[in-house]
């Protein structure tokens, strides 16, 4: 999936304002992650990288080791409703990317790394590249376009710190 493209859609989640006693509403940006969709899964992808959720057995983990857990709408909810976290803790995704293997030279995502047109993020930055992700918000016509430019900027220059300058030009 792609993680660092808000849309111009939000999730609303109704949770209760500790402030006032009664509900508010927290919008959550959905993310536009690809053009496919998993069939007999859910529209949305929610994944998190929280130790909190973790702890609490959110969801189950994505891949052996890099601490991005998949969780469906009912553990959002559960997770929420209980109070474990904040809804900001999530990222919802619609859809999913595909890379054919093509000819045999391509190897799919794996080819796309080799050929440098992405970058694994090492285990060490993830925590600072998924905090500038959650900064991110719903994408707005023109009011946040350039922020949310600059914060996936932020992310990828916290993916990988040592290559960011050179990235960057």
């Amino acid at each position: 999936v792609i993680l660092n493209r808000p849309s111009t859609k939000g999730i609303d989640i109704q949770v209760d304002d500790l402030k006032s006693g009664g509900k508010k509403v927290v919008t959550i940006p959905m993310r536009f992650g690809g053009s496919y969709s998993i069939q007999g899964e859910e529209s949305l992808l929610w994944i998190h990288s929280s130790n909190a959720l973790r702890r609490a057995d959110i969801g189950h983990p994505i891949g052996a080791h890099n601490g991005i857990w998949k969780c469906t709408t009912k553990d959002v909810m559960k997770a929420v409703g209980e109070g474990i976290v904040s809804p900001e803790e999530f990222l919802a995704v619609s859809g999913v990317s595909v890379w054919p293997k093509l000819d045999g030279t391509d190897q799919g995502i794996q080819g796309e790394l080799e050929l440098r047109n992405f970058e694994m993020v090492p285990e060490r930055s993830l925590d600072d590249t998924w905090s500038s992700l959650l900064k991110q918000q719903v994408l707005l016509k023109r009011t946040n376009f350039v922020q949310s430019l600059e914060l996936s900027k932020e992310a990828w220059s916290k993916a990988n710190p040592d290559k960011a300058s050179a990235r960057s030009k």
